[in-house]
């Protein structure tokens, strides 16, 4: 009953006046807060905040400190008056700084502590009294509010109040109103000291730091390189520092760097220029300015490098303090743009070429078609009509005109003959009549009756399948075509033509041992034929591929896709390449052909990448950050062994190729040779062969001896 009536009566009313009392609290907390709080113009100020906070604490330090030391100390006028003067002093900065006058305010405040620290030698024992503590402490508290200027100015009158003390000390001067002070006078003097020291100095301590984080984030943060010098005897360079940007852009550890000479980092043949550059800045005492490009682990740089000397006081240089303006990216632009503008420029000469080729075949095959007809159709029908006419005007007996009539019917056979056999160099007839297969089996029986010297085998396989005729005139004209080439150009002793029908696709494979040709060095400027191949198998969305070396003959193959069957699948690649331009070259020259899954620019990313996406081929750059290629592959192989690599770099050398081949790699492209070579080298390591770029060195081992004429065929 009683705790029933205590939660229905007396709970709430206890409730009601806590949260009265509460309220009450808050207000009077609130009105302290806006009366002793610094507001106006410095409110915002911290140093006006901290100097406010500080005027408030020292003043009411002295007045407990006062109050203390009454039990202890004689009543006398400067027991009295020099308190009263220091009060008055904080008291003054007080109010100025709530006026918003910062700078007076602080001058009142180091002037009154001056005043009191000299009143308190005066009566405390000279240069032994704690007051001397304050004239220690306080060019802190001026360096603090006013800069460095005013520290020097507070420094240069404490010292001279010291001085003065010191020589009345020492002249033997006895001073009046002098009295004892009390030791809880001393230790209160002491703590007034360490306050007016230790803020201050705190303060200016944490402004140096806050400045010092700013200055190494802004060094750390920035995008080009910033390196620093140290000019060492005999004309050598130390580096002492550089920023997060160069050891990104180079790809080299700071141990590597910092601490080291500048031949030690900066690679051949890079050095000597750099050198001279600097040396040439100590001696015309000015920044010097070059473009400069550098081979480093993470790839080659090109920069703007800008390097300026810093002087001692007696005019010696003992630091250099340089820059690099990364441009690789820029200068790779240019190479593309340029090489895009020769590739369009040789593409308008070949297309005028090709124009007037094919004006100049036009004509040529009137010429041949007007000649055949002229030579001996014509020549036939006219010597039927004289033969007709000599039967008409000259009546014979009916055994001669039977005769006669025969040798007629004969010459008509003939002109027929001839005529159709015209028509059928223009247009077969057996294509349309009996098909694909029969139609090369008879191009092929044709070749070998003209030229019996050259053994020819023609040979399919795979279920027919029916093929458009647009796909079918395609693979008709380009086996046409490839073997007047071996007739005309090849001497090769053995032909082979393969037919193969695969699931949505048909195979036509021409091959000869005959004398072949370069193929890169034919490239944009081949004959009508090569050119007329390729456009016939772009019409039809197929896929030619012409592989030749000199004097080991030539294979065209020629893959046309069949309707009615599902796509084929096309392979999945990965990129992986820290430079944006060059993967972007190669997305462009493989994405018609391969799916590319994904791009990536670290080693870490493409291990990543490949363990999740499980791309058929990989192709990857040597040197990339935070894991190279070479150390990516071999951690890929460790969990995905099956999965093939191809390296595109700019390291000729043959220890980066025996490293690449070492790590799991079946393909190795020079990066100068991307746009000739990168198709057939992806082709090559996805059908199980070994692909090494052409011009280089094969010493390594057998391994790679039949790679060497895969990627040179």
């Amino acid at each position: 009953m009683c705790e029933i009536l205590y939660h229905r009566y007396v709970d709430p009313r206890l409730k009601g006046g806590l949260l009265r009392f509460k309220r009450y609290i808050s207000r009077i907390s609130h009105r302290v807060t806006l009366f002793v709080g610094l507001r106006g113009s410095l409110a915002d100020d911290q140093t006006a905040r901290i100097l406010h906070v500080l005027l408030a604490a020292l003043a009411v330090w002295l007045a407990a400190a006062w109050f203390a030391t009454i039990p202890f100390a004689v009543v006398s006028f400067p027991r009295i008056f020099y308190p009263l003067v220091q009060e008055v002093g904080y008291v003054t900065a007080l109010v100025l700084l709530r006026l918003g006058h910062f700078r007076r305010a602080s001058l009142a405040y180091l002037g009154g502590v001056w005043i009191w620290a000299t009143l308190v030698c005066f009566s405390y024992g000279g240069i032994h009294s704690p007051g001397a503590l304050l004239y220690v402490s306080l060019p802190a508290s001026a360096a603090w509010l006013l800069g460095y200027e005013a520290a020097i100015g507070t420094a240069g009158g404490c010292l001279l109040g010291a001085l003065v003390f010191t020589v009345l000390e020492m002249t033997h001067v006895t001073l009046p109103l002098q009295a004892q002070a009390t030791v809880l006078g001393i230790w209160t003097m002491i703590v007034q000291a360490v306050l007016v020291n230790a803020i201050p100095v705190g303060q200016i301590i944490g402004r140096l730091r806050e400045k010092q984080r700013r200055l190494v984030s802004i060094y750390n943060t920035v995008e080009d390189i910033i390196f620093h010098l140290a000019v060492e005897p005999e004309g050598q360079f130390r580096i002492l520092s550089v920023n997060a940007a160069f050891l990104r852009v180079t790809g080299l550890g700071q141990e590597k760097v910092v601490g080291k000479a500048v031949n030690e980092v900066i690679p051949e043949p890079s050095l000597p220029r750099a050198l001279k550059k600097y040396r040439q800045a100590i001696e015309e005492k000015t920044i010097v300015r070059w473009e400069e490009t550098s081979d480093y682990p993470a790839g080659r740089l090109t920069g703007e490098v800008s390097v300026a000397p810093v002087f001692d006081q007696t005019g010696t240089c003992t630091h250099l303090v340089g820059s690099v303006h990364d441009i690789t990216g820029i200068k790779r632009a240019e190479q593309i743009e340029n090489r895009l503008t020769s590739d369009l420029e040789r593409s308008h000469d070949e297309i005028r070429a090709l124009a007037a080729s094919l004006m100049r075949a036009q004509e040529d095959e009137r010429r041949r078609v007007s000649r055949e007809l002229h030579d001996h159709t014509c020549h036939q029908l006219g010597s039927l009509a004289r033969e007709i006419s000599n039967l008409a005007a000259d009546p014979l007996s009916s055994k001669d005109v039977r005769a006669k009539l025969e040798e007629i019917r004969a010459h008509v056979v003939k002109t027929s003959q001839e005529t159709q056999h015209i028509a059928h160099q223009m247009h077969t007839s057996v294509l349309d009549d009996l098909g694909l297969v029969a139609s090369l089996k008879d191009l092929c029986g044709q070749f070998s009756e003209q030229y019996p010297d050259v053994a020819l085998d023609f040979e399919e396989s795979g279920p027919l399948a029916s093929v458009p005729s647009e796909a079918s005139l395609c693979l008709f004209r380009v086996t046409q075509e490839s073997l007047q080439n071996i007739a005309k150009h090849s001497r090769a002793d053995c032909v082979s033509v393969r037919l193969d029908f695969k699931t949505g696709a048909v195979l036509l494979t021409i091959q000869d041992d005959g004398a072949g040709f370069d193929v890169k060095a034919v490239k944009g400027h081949g004959g009508l034929g090569l050119i007329s191949m390729k456009e016939r198998a772009h019409s039809i969305n197929g896929k030619l591929t012409i592989t030749a070396q000199l004097g080991h003959g030539t294979q065209i193959a020629l893959e046309a896709p069949l309707p009615g069957e599902q796509p084929i699948e096309r392979p999945r690649v990965l990129l992986a390449d820290d430079h944006p331009a060059v993967l972007e070259e190669i997305r462009s020259a493989l994405a018609p052909n391969w799916e590319i899954v994904e791009a990536v620019a670290d080693g870490r990313a493409l291990v990543e990448a490949a363990l999740r996406l499980k791309p058929d081929l990989i192709v990857v750059d040597i040197s990339m950050p935070l894991l190279n290629g070479i150390e990516a592959a071999v951690q890929i192989k460790k969990s995905r062994p099956e999965m093939k690599l191809l390296f595109v770099t700019m390291h000729s050398s043959t220890a980066y190729l025996k490293a690449a081949f070492e790590a799991g790699g079946t393909g190795y492209v020079l990066k100068s040779g991307l746009r000739d070579e990168l198709q057939d080298a992806v082709q090559s390591v996805l059908s199980g062969r070994n692909y090494i770029s052409h011009g280089l060195s094969t010493e390594y081992p057998e391994r790679l001896q039949d790679s060497t004429s895969a990627g040179r065929s």
